[in-house]
């Protein structure tokens, strides 16, 4: 199990998915969209909750356009 401390998160994950690709000489962008919750926020704190959530915030930051970032319980 990871030290939870000392994980970077939802901001290191972002920024990390957003990085240029280097392809044959061209740099190339990308992105990707990514929701989270925090479980100590569910009604009922299970998996299926949890995916169901984190997609709710996908979807909802795919919504505010690029680069945007979304948390179910802001």
């Amino acid at each position: 199990m990871p030290d939870l401390a000392r994980t970077p998160g939802p901001r290191a994950l972002g920024w990390a998915l957003n990085q240029p690709v280097t392809h044959h000489g061209t740099r190339l962008p990308v992105g990707a969209s990514a929701g989270f919750c925090h479980r100590h926020d569910l009604p009922v704190p299970d998996l299926s909750a949890a995916l169901t959530h984190a997609d709710a915030a996908m979807y909802a930051n795919k919504d505010r356009g690029r680069r945007g970032r979304r948390n179910t319980h802001n």
